[in-house]
C-alpha cells in the first residue's frame, strides 16, 4: 500500500490483491496485515463456489477498502476490460453446460447454439445485457426442448461489433 498513490483524509485506502491459483488446491486465503500482524483482514474461501459466484482463477482480484467505497470505484474495478466468450463447462457435457461471458458494456446480444452445419439449434441469451459478468446454463436441447443427439456444437456470443465462438462436445 502506498498512501502516496491512494491518498485519503485518513492515509489509508484500497487494496487491490491481484492473485493465481494452482490446480491441485481446493483452498485459498488471502489477506493482509500490519507491520507486526496485530491487526489484519483475511478473506477464505473453502473450495465451495456460491452457484451465483464466480470461481477462484488466475488474474481475478481482490479489492479490500477502508471505507465505504464510492460506486464508481466499485463499478470500474468489478468491470471487465473486453468481450470474453469463457469455455463451456463440463465439456465434454452430459448434462448441464455452464457458459460465461463478459460485455465491458450495455449492449445487445445474443447467445446461441449451432450444430456442425451451421443451423442454429438453441438460442440461450437474446436482448440488452448490462455491462459485467453473466452465466446461463444449457441442458443440451433445442429450442423447442427436444434433445440433441451427441456431437459437437458451436456457441457464439453476437454484438453489435463483434462476435465469439468456442466448441463443445454434447455426450448421450
Amino acid at each position: 500500500y502506498d498512501p502516496a498513490y491512494y491518498p485519503t483524509p485518513t492515509g489509508d485506502g484500497p487494496i487491490a490483491i491481484l492473485y493465481k491459483t494452482e490446480p491441485a488446491q481446493t483452498d485459498y486465503t488471502v489477506g493482509i496485515e500490519n507491520e507486526n500482524g496485530s491487526v489484519g483482514l483475511q478473506y477464505y474461501c473453502d473450495g465451495t463456489i456460491d452457484p451465483h459466484g464466480y470461481d477462484i482463477t488466475d488474474s481475478f482480484a481482490l479489492y479490500f477498502v477502508t471505507g465505504m467505497p464510492s460506486v464508481k470505484e466499485e463499478n470500474n474495478f468489478n468491470l471487465p476490460l473486453r468481450l470474453e466468450l469463457a469455455p463451456a463447462y463440463p465439456n465434454p457435457v452430459g448434462g448441464m453446460a455452464t457458459i460465461r461471458f463478459a460485455l465491458p458494456a450495455k449492449t445487445r446480444i445474443e447467445l446461441a447454439v449451432y450444430d456442425v452445419s451451421g443451423r442454429r439449434v438453441a438460442t440461450l441469451a437474446s436482448g440488452t445485457f448490462k455491462a459485467g459478468y453473466h452465466t446461463v446454463r444449457w441442458n443440451g436441447t433445442d429450442d423447442s426442448g427436444r434433445r440433441l443427439p451427441a456431437g459437437l456444437y458451436i456457441y457464439r456470443l453476437k454484438t453489435p461489433d463483434k462476435a465469439l465462438t468456442r466448441k463443445l462436445v454434447l455426450l448421450r
